[in-house]
């Protein structure tokens, strides 16, 4: 089972003049349209992930998937992403090292959803699955810091601080060796 996401090196505004007060639109509001796509691998299926419009409207979700995962030793979730272009369910099951992930594809861009639908169950390590996030994290963080967004402005940068803290490595693509 293979899953891994590409940060690639979207462009971003460096200042924004007119704040936005929650996460969804400070992302929405600082990465250009035609900016680099992140790119998911799902069981060698590879899949863009908009900066401006998926990963501002899933940020949110991706932080309580992680604080979920990384706090607690074992568990279940179910997260309906809401995008347009990034429209799944996944059933997700974690105990000890091992993390399960069912997926229902719905709309993604490239209209390959049954190609999604029959590509399985992801199951690997924990922390492999986390730290795939970790990068994505970093990046937004990194590219609302330069434009002048604090945890003052924004509360859930505070809470993705503290939750990038918890993942001790990169994800597989970002690793040194």
């Amino acid at each position: 089972m293979y899953f891994s996401i590409q940060i690639s090196n979207p462009s971003s505004c460096k200042n924004v003049l007119d704040f936005a007060d929650n996460l969804e639109d400070a992302i929405e509001s600082l990465f250009y349209i035609d900016t680099e796509d992140a790119v998911m691998n799902w069981n060698g299926v590879r899949l863009p992930l908009s900066y401006k419009y998926d990963i501002s409207v899933i940020c949110e979700d991706i932080i309580g998937m992680l604080e979920s995962i990384v706090d607690n030793e074992k568990g279940e979730l179910f997260i309906e992403w809401p995008s347009n272009t990034f429209r799944t369910d996944w059933s997700l099951k974690w105990e000890g090292d091992s993390l399960d992930c069912k997926s229902s594809w719905f709309d993604v861009s490239g209209n390959i959803e049954n190609i999604l639908n029959c590509s399985g169950v992801i199951t690997l390590d924990k922390t492999d699955f986390v730290s795939e996030w970790a990068g994505l994290l970093k990046k937004i963080m990194e590219c609302l810091f330069k434009a002048g967004y604090t945890a003052d402005l924004i509360n859930s940068l505070e809470r993705m601080s503290k939750i990038l803290k918890k993942i001790p490595k990169n994800g597989r693509l970002y690793r040194n060796g």
